[in-house]
């Protein structure tokens, strides 16, 4: 008896155990392991070597970067690329993460972001890249960057049935309809990414506003696309901060300023690792991004990874055929801007309807994304069998690693998750080191 009320209350301080601010959600109704032998980490990684086995709810047997051809992943399109950088460390590759409030939450995204750029030596280290105010539009902000705003902003979400507005590569935009109204950026001093040199901020380029950069001391150059709708501020010296300025021109026109993004850029080879997350997104969400392909093409990713689906399984209207067919679609669409980037497909993490109902779907989504592994040439991760499939998410609830929602992890879970994915990336990129016969070739 003593040993029950013991563990009852060892699970009782597990479950609160705090995640990442998501207070808005997604829009839905909101053990034996068998170690992986691990190879030699030819990385600089800094980081003390992950172990799965600690974690006994972990399968870490189905952890690995699955190819089409079941071969682990070494004949992966990227791994060459990547390869050749880290030899010649004279180009930059983008890496582009696409999901939904797991990943506006950017905490395992970011573990994954820091990880990649411990692989490059000193002097190549790529910048922030894309990011969104979230703090302005009044909701959950990664922690990795710090925003302030005067004025009033209202959010728009492609992912909410009822928004109305245009849409770009992040399906959230933030308007204002006020004579003045400013935007504050500080990155954060501990993240692995370079001080960036560029700005460039994705909006509306009407003649109603004017866009300003503040300290106006640094900089150097602005460019003004009206076709491409961007601002882009060259600055005269590396920094980490700024403000941005959108002041009304006309007073008396009711016309809005839309800002959909934020690129944080400089001219360092390396790695620039954008994540693309709104609470609720989904592919049909995405599809509503008129500007989608235009702001794709500021970023011209050369790795895609996709963790998009769990907002998918909840549809009414969800089939297998039709979520592979919306995922086909989505795929196309980047293929479209540039034809060589390469796909890592993620299976969701087990979840459950409205607490109650384990999500039958995920299976669903998991033998979809197989299929379109082998089509694409992509890899898959696959989060679904790792965590231990239907209803594991309660064993993972009770270890503290997911919220009572059964949807999010919490925070100690987003870091086991980024450490699980980097732990088979790197895994995978070693079995091409390898296997491969010849030194890097230049891309």
């Amino acid at each position: 008896m003593i040993r029950i009320l013991i563990a009852l209350l060892f699970f009782t301080q597990l479950l609160m155990a705090q995640g990442p601010d998501e207070s808005d959600g997604d829009m839905v109704p909101d053990s034996l392991v068998v170690d992986v032998v691990p190879v030699e980490d030819t990385f600089a990684k800094k980081r003390t070597p992950f172990d799965a086995s600690i974690y006994p709810f972990v399968k870490s047997e189905y952890n690995i970067m699955l190819g089409a051809d079941s071969s682990k992943g070494a004949t992966f399109g990227f791994w060459p690329l990547l390869d050749s950088l880290l030899v010649y460390k004279d180009f930059r590759i983008n890496v582009l993460h696409f999901g939904g409030s797991h990943i506006q939450a950017d905490v395992y995204s970011n573990l994954i972001r820091d990880s990649l750029l411990s692989m490059q030596d000193e002097g190549i280290a790529g910048p922030r890249g894309l990011i969104f105010p979230f703090e302005a539009i009044k909701t959950n902000n990664p922690r990795n960057y710090h925003v302030k705003h005067t004025g009033t902003w209202q959010g728009h979400r492609s992912a909410v049935s009822y928004h109305t507005g245009t849409w770009g590569l992040t399906g959230i935009t933030a308007s204002t309809i006020d004579t003045l109204a400013t935007i504050s950026i500080r990155t954060s001093k501990s993240s692995a990414c370079a001080p960036f040199t560029e700005v460039k901020v994705l909006c509306n380029t009407y003649d109603a506003y004017t866009l300003e950069l503040l300290p106006w001391n640094n900089v150097a150059n602005i460019e003004y696309n009206r076709d491409l709708g961007y601002y882009r501020f060259l600055l005269n010296e590396p920094t980490d901060s700024f403000q941005l300025v959108a002041r009304k021109i006309d007073s008396t026109t009711m016309a809005s300023f839309e800002l959909y993004g934020i690129i944080l850029d400089n001219e360092q080879p390396g790695i620039a690792y954008h994540s693309i997350g709104a609470n609720g997104s989904s592919f049909k969400s995405f599809f509503k991004s008129t500007l989608f392909q235009q702001h794709l093409v500021q970023v011209n990713p050369d790795l895609v990874i996709v963790s998009i689906g769990t907002n998918d399984s909840f549809d009414g209207d969800f089939t297998e055929e039709t979520y592979m067919a919306r995922y086909d679609t989505f795929i196309q669409m980047i293929k479209a801007v540039n034809s060589d980037a390469q796909f890592i497909l993620t299976v969701p993490n087990d979840s459950y309807y409205k607490r109650k109902y384990p999500n039958l779907n995920t299976a669903k989504i998991e033998s979809a994304i197989y299929r379109l592994a082998v089509k694409h040439d992509a890899l898959v991760w696959d989060c679904y069998k790792i965590m231990g499939e239907l209803k594991s998410a309660k064993t993972w609830m009770y270890a503290g690693m997911m919220k009572k929602d059964l949807v999010h992890f919490t925070n100690q879970g987003y870091i086991l998750k980024g450490e699980l994915f980097w732990d088979a990336f790197k895994r995978s990129y070693q079995t091409y080191l390898e296997s491969k016969p010849t030194p890097a070739d230049r891309p």
